[in-house]
């Protein structure tokens, strides 16, 4: 179950349910409710642990090895997320990037990081 394999990535990370929490920003008794199946996962939780811990999430979801997301695998594993999550907004956005040229790409990324500076994800 994911409430379980949660628990098993976080052990294999050595972290605390406080230190696993605060790095995808729920509080150890969110993490603790969530270990023992009391509370679901969210798919912002879901999301964020595919995210900061470089988890598959095949794995999370049905245990599909392996766990963590080869370094080659990144980008493509970012997309999936995208793609069978539930944020239409970022689907959109993903079919029209990858319809860019290089220089559109160069001056989107630009932009991105700006914005990214000017305004810091808050997760």
């Amino acid at each position: 179950m994911m409430n379980e394999r949660i628990k098993e990535l976080r052990k294999k990370l050595d972290l605390t349910q406080a230190e696993f929490g605060e790095q995808i920003k729920l509080t150890p008794s969110a993490i603790l409710k969530i270990e023992k199946g009391t509370n679901s996962v969210t798919e912002r939780t879901l999301s964020a642990i595919c995210r900061v811990f470089k988890v598959r999430r095949p794995w999370l979801e049905t245990g599909e090895e392996p766990m963590l997301i080869q370094p080659n695998e990144d980008v493509a594993a970012l997309a999936a997320n995208v793609v069978m999550g539930d944020n239409e907004t970022a689907k959109s956005f993903l079919k029209i990037i990858a319809t860019l040229e290089v220089e559109e790409l160069a001056l989107l990324e630009k932009i991105a990081r700006k914005l990214a500076k000017e305004f810091p994800a808050e997760d």
